[in-house]
């Protein structure tokens, strides 16, 4: 937010005098983001799960945290039947910098290869903006079963 402050001279010392002008307005422009910059943490960047285990995404908002704020997000779309939940939001309150959001790999018995899927943050409400660099998530999940059709055993 815009700061404002005023300056004025007065009571000079040592034989200082004052000119004609002795108060002057000073405003300082934005040059924060009193909401917050949104963005996942960089631990958060590239996890590797096994199917029916879980994954927490941390989600960071810095550099301010006034205000309650929104964010969305959601999985690539050939995440369908691979991850739960697939979307939702993440809600921030006035002076909170750190939330999580936790996704489950589902399980199959069908013979599939790692696979990866991408889970992006969306535009926040609330006076927030999104960071210009990790806004964006691959997760991997690891093979557990034998893509050439056999069952892994674990």
């Amino acid at each position: 937010l815009a700061e404002t402050l005023s300056l004025i001279l007065s009571n000079p010392t040592d034989g200082a005098t004052l000119g004609a002008v002795t108060t002057m307005v000073v405003t300082i422009e934005e040059n924060d983001d009193p909401y917050g910059v949104i963005s996942f943490d960089p631990s958060s960047l590239l996890p590797t799960i096994s199917e029916g285990s879980l994954v927490d995404l941390t989600v960071r908002r810095a550099r301010g945290v006034s205000g309650n704020i929104v964010v969305p997000w959601n999985a690539s779309d050939s995440a369908a039947a691979d991850l739960s939940p697939r979307s939702g939001t993440v809600t921030f309150k006035a002076g909170e910098s750190q939330k999580t959001i936790r996704i489950r790999a589902t399980s199959d018995v069908k013979p599939e290869k790692d696979e990866e899927f991408v889970i992006r943050l969306g535009i926040p409400s609330g006076g927030a903006v999104l960071a210009s660099t990790r806004t964006s998530v691959t997760i991997t999940i690891s093979s557990n079963d034998d893509h050439n059709g056999d069952r892994k055993s674990g």
